[in-house]
């Protein structure tokens, strides 16, 4: 590789040595593609940037465009570059060319060649990206929030990994292929403890899903998101509850309270009864897959990058985040919606490339709308409307408890129903915790 010559602006011979580079895989793609221009359709992810060697990306660049035109992309066609371009007179085109195709290798192992020298750049990507932070952190100049830069880093990497070398388009075969995988292999859904939620969501928590609830303030909707998670994590679902108006040791009482069969009020007066009760039930919980973020005016680029290390450490599927319109921007925004449907956005996009589920609370004002705008309701595949009933239920066992239905304002699937009604009570708030709890489960 004597003859290559590096064209690249930067003067840094410290900086150009050490980045990830793979120069005998340019050369083997070139190389094959130059020999059979099929090739070139096999990669169509592969981009000029990507290759180390300035030259083998002019060189990719110029065949992709003569292949696009209909043109055949050979030594011969090809050289005219080295013709045409003054930074590359000096050298010895035909010849380079030639020994390029030389190194030509089957068709099968040339994709693979493609597929190496995208993860080195793509590892040239990383460099770069923390390079750039690296320089961020060390300027006092700046005045950066700590949070903010790790968050925007976490995110850049991220999106790192995405799948480049997977075409993003799909024949119908390869569709079809996939609906009968899923037959086989059936969506993962979890149960939520409660028959007539997991009827109304149809069948269960879906992996991959946007499941928002909204309810007006003083409406139990963390008394019943932390009745899901719980439920959820006792059946071993690595779950975070994300905790921006509740603090995670009021949530914590609940869930003792719940299990151990008392309402967690009796904190506020302590007690060696009290105590007792919660050593009962910290076996149970101690050994729960479950995680909280505790941190009122959690910022946007926090929250993304609290959600990636909660994947990537602790194998996390399933988040709650209480509540949605209590995240905050980065900087300042000119419109609060706009933002909001961006966060409600972000949910979506990270439970479809990560399968991850998201259950995300909304406050609504009286006259039942989103004080965030209709973002939630854009980006949710079910959104669910909570209800206070304002009477009381009296029945054996049940007698003054208070009640709640569930209005199913969107479903994707279509497959949801709601959850009795103004006049026809099924879920109540049990005092034990208090906890989501449906009528038909109690036992005076």
């Amino acid at each position: 590789m004597n003859n290559v010559v590096a064209l690249r602006p930067s003067t840094n011979v410290d900086d150009i040595l050490i980045q990830p580079k793979n120069i005998e895989a340019e050369v083997a793609i070139i190389g094959s593609a130059l020999v059979n221009n099929s090739v070139i359709d096999q990669c169509p992810w592969l981009e000029a940037d990507d290759f180390f060697e300035p030259v083998h990306g002019r060189i990719w660049e110029a065949m992709t465009q003569a292949v696009a035109m209909g043109r055949k992309a050979d030594p011969i066609s090809i050289k005219r570059l080295f013709d045409q371009d003054r930074a590359l007179s000096d050298m010895d085109g035909g010849a380079y060319l030639a020994r390029l195709a030389h190194a030509a290798d089957s068709i099968m192992v040339a994709v693979e060649y493609a597929r190496d020298v995208k993860s080195t750049s793509r590892l040239r990507d990383v460099f770069r990206i923390g390079e750039e932070f690296r320089q961020r952190a060390a300027d006092p100049t700046l005045g950066n929030d700590a949070s903010l830069i790790i968050g925007e880093f976490s995110s850049q990497l991220a999106a790192l990994c995405v799948d480049a070398t997977r075409p993003m388009s799909k024949h119908i075969k390869q569709v079809i292929d996939g609906l009968v995988d899923r037959l086989d292999n059936p969506l993962k859904c979890w149960s939520t403890g409660i028959p007539s939620v997991d009827k109304s969501i149809g069948g269960g928590v879906p992996e991959g899903y946007v499941v928002g609830i909204e309810a007006r303030v003083k409406s139990f909707k963390s008394g019943v998101a932390h009745t899901l998670l719980l439920n959820l994590a006792m059946q071993r679902v690595p779950s975070c509850y994300i905790a921006l108006e509740m603090g995670s040791a009021r949530l914590a009482q609940r869930m003792v309270g719940q299990l151990g069969k008392f309402n967690s009020a009796m904190f506020r007066h302590g007690g060696d009864h009290v105590k007792r009760r919660v050593n009962e039930t910290r076996p149970m919980l101690d050994s729960l897959p479950l995680w909280f973020v505790d941190k009122p005016g959690l910022k946007f680029s926090r929250l993304r990058a609290e959600a990636a290390q909660q994947r990537m450490i602790n194998g996390t599927r399933v988040f709650v985040l209480d509540y949605w319109q209590l995240v905050r921007p980065d900087g300042k925004v000119s419109n609060k919606a706009d933002f909001m449907a961006e966060v409600a956005d972000w949910c979506a996009e990270d439970a479809h490339e990560h399968g991850t589920t998201w259950i995300v609370l909304s406050q609504e004002n009286r006259a039942g709308e989103s004080l965030g705008g209709d973002g939630l309701a854009r980006a949710a595949d079910y959104l669910a409307q909570l209800h206070k009933h304002d009477a009381k239920f009296f029945a054996p066992g049940l007698e003054g408890v208070e009640t709640l239905w569930w209005d199913v304002k969107f479903s994707r699937d279509g497959s949801s129903e709601p959850i009795g009604g103004p006049d026809n009570p099924v879920l109540y708030i049990s005092k034990h915790g208090p906890h989501l709890a449906e009528i038909g489960q109690h036992v005076p």
